[in-house]
């Protein structure tokens, strides 16, 4: 017979409570409570590893979730910026807009968090570094600042 081994565990885990609760449940007997008193830290061992690897897996789904969001966020102000940029431009071809998006900014926004990052850093740098730049692209600034501080 093959099990699971979550359920063999939690079978496991079960035997040695009920063990402990029907050695606890002979107070008249010394032996048996002490046994009870030996097998008893099994359990709080085990109750402090379930809590642990509980905490660890809702950093882990929390982590998730905040590189996710920050992921989106870049994602949405990347197409922002771009949208205004080749408005104002007119087109990918214009160099303004190859200054910033020399592969087209779809290209960045595909990216993982980890790799857009630092794209969107080198936009950021040359958008607050471009005095000539009109106030409706400066105006992405602070959004794209925003995102890369998520």
């Amino acid at each position: 017979m093959h099990h699971h081994p979550d359920h063999a565990h939690a079978a496991i885990i079960d035997a040695l409570t009920f063990t402990v609760e029907a050695l606890s449940a002979r107070g008249d007997d010394a032996k048996l409570q002490g046994l009870a008193q030996r097998l008893a830290p099994l359990l709080s061992d085990h109750a402090t590893i379930e809590a642990d690897g509980r905490a660890l897996r809702r950093a882990v789904i929390a982590a998730t979730a905040r590189v996710k969001v920050a992921d989106a966020a870049l994602d949405a102000g990347i197409s922002a910026f771009a949208r205004e940029l080749l408005t104002l431009s007119g087109g990918a071809e214009d160099a303004r807009y190859q200054g910033y998006f020399v592969d087209g900014h779809d290209d960045i926004i595909a990216l993982g968090l980890d790799s857009e990052l630092p794209q969107v850093a080198v936009i950021v740098g040359r958008l607050d570094g471009d005095a000539d730049a009109p106030a409706a692209l400066r105006a992405h600034l602070e959004p794209l600042r925003a995102a890369m501080r998520l």
